[in-house]
């Protein structure tokens, strides 16, 4: 919650300029608020009221953005939460088999049905007299346990965006420009006369910042601005025509 995620200021521009525009999403570009021209990757995070390098999201939980500096261990925070949920849903898994076995034996329960006959009692009953009789045991084991499935899907999507060299916030530039290009290619094709042009495939950009599996896991374990030492990278020519909206802020 406290660590840097990546601040960005006149006296550290530099340090996280060690990658490259790609003239796709980033170009050169001021931020008016904080007067500093922005690294690639960067963005000004109106909550916090400061530009961060390789901005993912601002996380309300940890009441911070996550970017470069902070983002390995955000993930860690996700992976250590799930495992800290399971280990919650084992201790009153435990809790639940002690109340139902040696507290109310439930699996000697039984029931008379209409005819006069006992039947024993289904998982289903077991579960109701247990929720009925223990709710708030019953209750936080559900909890820990949707709790610790939302956690682990939402580590794994980040793994899979470091996977595909990518951030949360990129995620959102290259559906649109994914967009806008379509856009530009049905304009395109009704000039030319089609007649239908709702299904329109176009040509996306590299993403340059793809370094592999491997690549892309270094980066994030070991960010490049902790490097001692790194010159700023020359821009990098991804798209032969930048469109008009491409820079996004």
């Amino acid at each position: 919650s406290f660590a840097d995620p990546g601040t960005v200021t006149a006296a550290s521009a530099r340090r996280y300029s060690r990658i490259p525009y790609d003239q796709v999403l980033y170009e050169p570009k001021m931020c008016r608020t904080c007067l500093i021209v922005r690294p690639p990757r960067s963005k000004h995070c109106v909550i916090c009221n400061k530009c961060v390098a390789r901005f993912d999201h601002h996380c309300p939980w940890l009441n911070s953005c996550v970017g470069e500096r902070n983002y390995r261990w955000f993930l860690l925070f996700l992976l250590y939460h799930s495992f800290l949920c399971a280990y919650a849903v084992y201790l009153h898994g435990r809790i639940v088999y002690h109340l139902a076995v040696d507290v109310h034996r439930l699996p000697e329960a039984y029931y008379h049905d209409a005819e006069g006959k006992p039947q024993p009692v289904s998982y289903w009953q077991c579960f109701q007299y247990l929720f009925l009789h223990h709710n708030i045991i019953m209750a936080i084991g559900i909890f820990t346990a949707v709790i610790g499935l939302a956690l682990f899907g939402f580590w794994a999507y980040h793994m899979y965006l470091v996977y595909c060299g990518t951030t949360t916030n990129e995620t959102f530039k290259w559906a649109d420009l994914k967009d806008e290009l379509v856009a530009q290619e049905q304009r395109r094709l009704a000039l030319l006369g089609e007649k239908d042009t709702r299904r329109v495939s176009v040509d996306m950009p590299d993403n340059v910042y793809n370094q592999g599996c491997l690549g892309n896991l270094s980066e994030v374990l070991w960010p490049p601005s902790s490097h001692a030492r790194g010159d700023c990278c020359p821009v990098v020519k991804a798209f032969p025509v930048r469109p008009s909206t491409g820079g996004a802020a």
